[in-house]
């Protein structure tokens, strides 16, 4: 069972988002998380629909610069 959008639902009626993690045992912070990374895959989706153009990763998430450790 997806928790977040019956947490999202929540929010929009007006009742407390961390009533609704607790209930749930879920995290604001977790749920907080995911809801900016749906947003940020919604994003490059329009993105991508708008230029007519396929996904690409290294476009994508060029923003997020990863060094890899040493």
């Amino acid at each position: 069972m997806t928790v977040h959008p019956f947490i999202e639902a929540e929010k929009q009626s007006g009742h407390s988002v961390q009533r609704a993690c607790e209930l749930l045992k879920v995290s604001r912070t977790a749920f907080y998380a995911l809801r900016q990374l749906g947003n940020r895959l919604v994003g490059i989706l329009h993105g991508c629909l708008k230029t007519r153009t396929l996904y690409d990763e290294a476009t994508a998430w060029s923003h997020h610069a990863h060094t890899p450790a040493t």
